[in-house]
């Protein structure tokens, strides 16, 4: 707002003096007409802006100028009284500034000079909003070639202002000592007080300059001079010297000073200007000297010099005998002091009581007091309370106060060491403290709190030897507990049922509760390291556990208990606590709900580890229509031995609702038989369990019937949006299980992902990664997908989904798996679909799988006793089966089943040991195999028997129909290894087959590149043969074989097809071979050499008489 003052009356006042000058002159002109010669003697108004860089001496920053010069009166070519203005802004906010002067110039002629003196009036306003006036004074003489000046500045009003002033102060106390009941010290207070000011200077400046140069439009001078500052507290004397260039319209100069104080500095300044056309040159007239010489601006240091100062004082007070303050109540600290052993006192420090209960009974609750207690002889304290408002502090360990002016300070005579005994409870008041003692209490509690709040228990060593007896128990009935702390205590119970910390709500509220660094040890069955409960609607927030070590022996132990029992808990925290505990039915940390809400819980960074049977080493659980939300497992090491052991479980019975469960980056090991979890997420009985995430974890499991990772749900439970992903798990041990997601009796199972985890298994019978409904469960849209799964053992199954007793599997999808199997009747992704169940919408893509062993499956689809598999994909991937008896990829559909709807297609497979199939399609038993197909795959088999891809159907009432096999690329090398081969047998039909653009070669003996073969009953009909390329064949190209009557075989197509080497082993063999048995009808048997190519050697001759159905 000043800004804004400032410049409107620094323009109005200049403009005001402009507008008189030119208003004034040409009225005098009128009124003294002069000649044209006269005329160009008149100096005349001009103005100009300039621009200055660097600091200088008083300021410093760089500033812009607005300047304007206007003579009011004259005698032309001989004396002019003029007014000038000028504008300066500094650049930096800096400030702003202006002058206003008034001047006289005459001209001697006799001596040829111009001399001239001037007043005025100096404005700077600083970056400090500080405003300066300084009036200023000159005098000058003016030759044709030399110049002459002597300036002064003179400030006006008060030239010092102090713009900030700080105090420091830096208080140092010694000397603390105990008189009565008081604490005394001494205080050293230093205060440094610092001081800035500005101070406006006077100062004076002679200068002299000379014409260096001239030329037709302008000149350059050069000018020295020294200068004379003299403000508050200093006194300068300075040099300066410049030169300046002018011209018509363009002003520049170059100036550099160095004094004491402001240093050295060069400046540049650059201007243009406007009117004022008689300027110093080569060509001027004698008259023109004189007229620029009258005309030309003040030489003058244009801004208020100001001198920045700091100055700094330092004041002492020294204070003896400070009584110690509260700063909570302003009042004095009062001590009531306590040695065991004295049998009198008044309770001062020379004076001390023997007995607690003494100080408690005179003892103040305005929260001024403190019982001092110190261990004397130890002989033994009774039991006392601490009274509200009050600190019992013990000298055994080092104790600190907050004192008015001091801060945090260490008590005299603390952190001895040897902590008073207390041989009874000792009971807490509201707003107290308990600080350093030894409480050694038998059978009762150690420390007892009852419907109190805002209370510290801290550094105490604490033990109790009695059944039920706690080391601290903290009761609230029908009331409110709150801001509780309990740290760095020692307690240690022996007695069945006894807790180290107990705190207990019925009907209350319990919030802001902290248990940290405590170290706590039970021995006894069914004791606890520290037990958090809530009952009939009581309310607990905010409760932290951390850093504390605790140890527990005993069955049925734990070592930290949070319960609920109609009641909500919310805000709980578990973190960095070590937690050891030894006992069948024993657990590490155990969250429990019974009909109440359990929501926010952290359990992170602990360590855990426990031994025994049917344990959990952390434990979350809900029962009876409990609520668990927003539970978060993180960062943990578990360690567990003994059977029927759970790592890390969350559990949900009887309609509990789990949602939003995140397991993560936790290592878990296990050691144990028969149903040992590493991680688990359970559900039982109606259980709701949404939105859970095992994610990271590093999981190794060591003994049989065991799982690694699994999420369960039995008995009408709902599982939905789980995800497992980026776990690292290891087996050892016999039917074990990676990871598996589990529905059992009546239970939905949806939106599951296992995704980038690695599991490993060492053992037979195993499973890497399960998907399992069974009874009646109903699974929707899984998705298994870029893991790492290696087995090392027999009847390992990688990866499999199986359902069984009237479940539904509804889209899943595995993909882009990487599987290794090593060990007989192993299986790199299985599928097993029984007793009236359904897998529908099933994907199989871009897995990369290696079996190796005897009768091992790199894919394998069972589907059998009544069930249905429909609408199946597998393709694009990546298979390698080595072992006599194995098989790329295996679809068995059997006892009374149904498979519709498969497709095999784009699957690269190399099978290597008799007796392989690189693709098997089996039926039997009654079942039905409808609309499959197997295309565009590249299969390469190695061994004797083995066959790129085989169809089978065998026993009554079983059909394969509607089956396309086309694309494919089939290669077989060994004996009797077929390239395809289609077998109907005892009373199996197969029906609707089209053979087409497949390239076949085989190379062995009695190999042949497509073998159609009816056998007992065996009925093969409808087979189009058609654009396939049979490059070799060991034996024979195409082989048609019946074994037995009435009609076997049936080929309703055969065209375009080439046929390449037959016979390529040389034990004979045919482009074409129907079998001598008969009873296979040809259609266009007679144009198969024209209809085909390189089918010239034919043997046998097919059987019209039997049509085809």
């Amino acid at each position: 707002m000043f800004t804004q003052r400032f410049l409107s009356r620094q323009i109005i006042i200049l403009s005001s003096i402009l507008g008189i000058g030119l208003y004034v002159f040409p009225v005098r002109a009128q009124e003294n007409p002069v000649s044209n010669t006269t005329k160009k003697q008149l100096v005349s108004p001009r103005f100009s802006g300039t621009f200055q860089t660097g600091e200088g001496a008083g300021y410093e920053a760089s500033f812009g100028s607005f300047y304007g010069f206007v003579p009011f009166s004259q005698t032309p070519g001989v004396s002019t009284f003029y007014g000038e203005g000028r504008f300066n802004g500094f650049t930096d906010g800096g400030g702003q500034g202006g002058n206003l002067r008034a001047g006289y110039r005459r001209f001697l002629s006799e001596n040829n000079l111009v001399i001239g003196g001037y007043a005025g009036w100096d404005l700077r306003h600083t970056e400090s909003k500080e405003t300066f006036h300084q009036l200023g004074l000159g005098a000058e003489v003016l030759g044709d070639k030399w110049e002459a000046r002597l300036n002064g500045y003179i400030p006006l009003g008060d030239a010092s202002r102090t713009i900030s002033s700080d105090t420091t102060t830096n208080t140092t106390t010694s000397n603390f000592r105990f008189l009565d009941n008081r604490l005394l010290f001494d205080s050293q207070s230093q205060q440094l007080i610092s001081t800035l000011s500005e101070n406006a200077m006077t100062g004076i400046d002679l200068e002299g300059g000379y014409q260096l140069s001239k030329w037709d439009t302008g000149n350059l001078y050069a000018y020295a001079g020294l200068y004379f500052l003299d403000g508050e507290g200093t006194s300068i004397i300075g040099v300066r010297s410049r030169l300046q260039a002018e011209t018509e319209s363009l002003l520049a100069g170059i100036s550099l000073q160095s004094d004491s104080n402001f240093g050295t500095n060069l400046q540049f300044s650059l201007g243009l200007k406007l009117g004022g056309e008689n300027i110093r040159k080569r060509s001027e007239t004698p008259e023109e000297s004189v007229i620029a010489r009258l005309g030309q601006s003040v030489q003058r240091q244009d801004i208020i010099p100001i001198d920045r100062q700091q100055e700094l004082e330092t004041q002492i007070e020294q204070s003896n005998d400070v009584v110690a303050r509260n700063p909570v109540t302003g009042d004095e600290w009062r001590f009531l002091h306590v040695t065991d052993g004295v049998t009198t006192g008044d309770g001062t420090f020379e004076n001390p009581f023997g007995e607690v209960t003494d100080a408690s009974a005179i003892a103040m609750t305005a929260g001024n007091d403190v019982i001092y207690v110190e261990s004397g002889d130890r002989s033994g304290m009774a039991g006392f309370t601490v009274p509200d408002n009050v600190q019992a502090l013990s000298t055994g360990v080092t104790q600190e106060l907050d004192i008015v002016d001091v801060g945090i300070t260490q008590l005299p005579g603390s952190g001895t060491g040897t902590s008073p005994l207390v041989q009874d409870t000792v009971t807490m008041g509201n707003g107290s403290r308990l600080s350093g003692f030894d409480i050694q209490s038998g059978n009762n509690p150690s420390v007892y709190a009852s419907n109190v709040s805002d209370f510290t228990i801290d550094r105490n060593t604490i033990s109790t030897t009695g059944n039920d007896a706690d080391g601290i128990e903290i009761l609230g009935d029908g009331a409110t507990i709150s801001n509780v702390l309990l740290s760095a205590n020692t307690i240690s119970t022996m007695g069945d049922s006894a807790e180290g910390i107990d705190i207990e709500g019925n009907a209350s509220t319990i919030s802001n509760t902290i248990i940290s660094g405590n170290t706590i040890s039970t021995t006894g069955e069914g004791s606890e390291g520290l037990d958090v409960g809530s009952y009939n609607s009581t309310t607990t927030s905010d409760t932290t556990i951390s850093g504390n070590t605790i140890t527990t022996q005993g069955d049925r132990s734990e070592g930290i208990d949070i319960e609920g029992y109609n009641s909500t808990i919310s805000d709980t925290t578990i973190s960095g606590n070590t937690v050891s505990t030894s006992g069948f039915y024993s657990e590490g940390i155990d969250v429990d709900s019974y009909n109440s809400t359990i929501s926010n819980t952290t359990i992170s960074g602990n360590i855990v580890s426990s031994t025994g049977n049917y344990l959990a080493n952390i434990d979350v659980s809900g029962d009876y229509s409990a609520q668990i939300t927003n539970t978060i497992i993180s960062g943990n090491t578990v360690s567990t031995a003994g059977n029927y052991t759970t790592g890390i479980g969350i559990f949900g019975n009887d309609s509990t609702i789990i949602n939003s469960s995140t397991i993560s980056g936790n290592t878990v090991s296990t050691t144990g038989n028969y149903y040992t979890n590493g991680i688990g997420i359970f559900g039982n009985d109606l259980t709701a369990i949404t939105s859970s995430t095992i994610s990271d974890n590093t999981v190794s499991t060591t003994g049989n019937y065991l799982t690694s990772i699994s999420i369960y749900g039995d008995r009408g439970t709902t599982v939905s949006g789980s995800t497992i992903s980026g776990n690292t798990v290891s087996n050892s041990g016999d039917y074990t299980s990676g990871i598996g997601i589990y529905g059992d009796r009546d239970t939905t199972v949806s939106d599951s992902t296992i995704s980038g985890n690695t599991v490993s298994s060492g053992g037979n019978y195993t499973t890497g990664i399960g998907l399992y409904g069974d009874r009646g469960t109903t699974i929707n849209s899984s998705t298994i997908s870029g893991n790492t799964v290696s087995s090392n053992g027999t009847y390992a199954d990688n990866i499999s989904v199986y359902s069984d007793v009237m479940s539904i599997i509804n889209g899943v999808t595995i993909a882009t798996n990487t599987i290794t199997a090593n060990g007989d009747e192993s299986r790199g992704f299985s599928t097993r679909t029984r007793n009236g169940s359904t897998l529908e919408n099933l994907t199989v893509s871009d897995n990369n799988i290696t079996v190796d062993g005897q009768n091992n499956r790199g894919i394998i689809t069972r589907t059998l006793n009544g069930s249905m598999m429909t609408s199946t994909q597998i393709s694009g991937n990546t298979i390698a089966a080595n072992g006599d008896g194995g098989r790329g990829i295996s679809v068995r559909t059997l006892n009374g089943s149904t498979t519709d709807g498969v497709n095999l297609a784009s699957n690269t497979i190399t099978t290597s040991g008799t007796t392989n199939h690189g693709i098997s399609v089996r039926t039997l038993n009654g079942s039905n195999v409808d609309n499959a197909e197997v295309s565009a795959n590249n299969v390469i088999t190695t061994g004797n028997g083995a066959h790129s891809l085989f169809v089978g159907t065998s026993n009554i009432g079983t059909t394969t129909t509607r089956l396309m096999l086309s694309d494919n690329t089939l290669m077989t090398s060994g004996t009797a290894a077929e390239g395809l081969f289609i077998r109907a047998f005892n009373d199996g039909t197969i029906d609707e087959i089209t053979v087409s653009n497949n390239v076949i070669t085989t190379s062995g003996n009695n190999s042949n590149g497509l073998f159609v073969r009816s056998n007992n009953g065996g009925l093969t009909n409808d087979v189009s043969v058609l654009n396939n390329n049979f490059q070799q064949a060991g034996a024979n190209s195409v082989r048609l074989q019946d074994a037995a009557p009435p009609l076997g075989i049936c080929i309703t197509a055969f065209t375009n097809n080439t046929s390449g080497t037959a016979d390529f082993a040389g034990n004979g063999g045919d482009d074409l071979l129907i079998g001598a048995a008969g009873n296979i009808n040809f259609v266009d048997f007679a144009d198969v050499m024209a209809n085909n190519t390189g089918f010239v050697d034919i043997s046998g001759t097919p059987d019209t008489s039997v049509p085809c159905p």
